[in-house]
């Protein structure tokens, strides 16, 4: 058997065991990257009238798993999906009551002050911003992996 062709099996099988042993680390790593990423392209993508749903958005950690998106903003799922006739799953019109028995809505309609003690809602048009920036990074996630594994089985970055 050729000695060379032995050693380099040999160098394989101690570079495969050295990548093992920094995998877990090397993923993390490539994950946090990743949804670091995502973060940022939701917040440039998120329509912003307050900057409150913008703000929202963050990475949150639950052991080993990650979720990016917004928190405490309850209005985000019909910002992503839309509502009403409008939205991605049409229900329909629907009626917006004031949040106190009694009250009046007010808002403006042509420069004007109006209230009203009840509207029909035709819905809000979708405007997308996680699922875009998800899809944006994901698809280049397995490219990504594909890097850093050869990167870790041959000891030095493939760019430099």
């Amino acid at each position: 058997m050729n000695d060379a062709a032995t050693l380099d099996l040999v160098n394989l099988e101690k570079d495969l065991r050295a990548a093992a042993a920094d995998a877990q680390t090397t993923v993390n790593d490539l994950v946090l990257e990743i949804a670091t990423k995502i973060e940022a392209e939701m917040k440039a993508l998120v329509p912003v009238k307050s900057g409150k749903l913008r703000d929202s958005i963050r990475i949150k950690h639950y052991g080993d798993r990650i979720e990016i998106g917004p928190e405490g903003v309850d209005y985000a799922v019909y910002i992503e999906y839309g509502t009403g006739s409008r939205g991605e799953f049409p229900t329909g019109p629907y009626e917006i009551h004031p949040r106190k028995p009694g009250g009046t809505l007010i808002f403006q309609v042509d420069g004007k002050t109006v209230g009203a003690k009840m509207v029909i809602h035709p819905g809000i048009a979708p405007h997308p911003f996680a699922r875009p920036a998800a899809a944006r990074w994901l698809d280049s996630l397995g490219e990504d992996v594909a890097k850093v594994g050869v990167e870790m089985i041959v000891g030095r970055t493939l760019n430099g």
